[in-house]
């Protein structure tokens, strides 16, 4: 995710070989822990992101 700090679902999905709903578990795991945010509000096409790590780069 350090080369793409912003990702969906369905990208997890492809480069991990997973199923949807793992990935989806996947990615609500790494939320709950505070590693990603979810960024847009939405149920479906959400995008999450490695905040912290871009805070990083932002003045």
């Amino acid at each position: 995710m350090y080369t793409k700090p912003k990702v969906k679902v369905r990208t997890v999905e492809d480069r991990l070989e997973m199923d949807f709903s793992s990935a989806n578990r996947l990615l609500k795991s790494l939320t709950e822990l505070d590693i990603l945010e979810e960024i847009t509000g939405y149920s479906r096409n959400r995008l999450f992101v490695l905040e912290k790590y871009l805070d990083l780069f932002r003045d």
